[in-house]
């Protein structure tokens, strides 16, 4: 099963896209965190196969955060199976 990783601060953007991708990909198992500890301890531990990402959520950030997301999980932005996107 696919995993997918939300990560914004605000609960109605969360909200909105765990609503979006449960009806056009209802079989991925969503997850979603509002914080940049959550998401970290989210994404070492599940491995997720898209994750979207506030880039100006509180905390470290969601350009420190992608960079050690990116680091943990072996992602490589070009390479074919790795999918991130950001949203402000």
């Amino acid at each position: 099963m696919k995993k997918f990783l939300i990560v914004d601060d605000m609960l109605y953007v969360r909200k909105i896209i765990v609503q979006i991708l449960s009806i056009i990909r209802p079989d991925w198992e969503t997850h979603t965190a509002d914080n940049d500890e959550d998401a970290m301890n989210l994404g070492e531990t599940l491995k997720p196969d898209l994750i979207t990402l506030d880039l100006t959520m509180p905390g470290m950030g969601g350009e420190n955060l992608i960079t050690k997301l990116l680091s943990c999980l072996n992602f490589h932005p070009l390479r074919a199976g790795s999918n991130i996107l950001l949203t402000d």
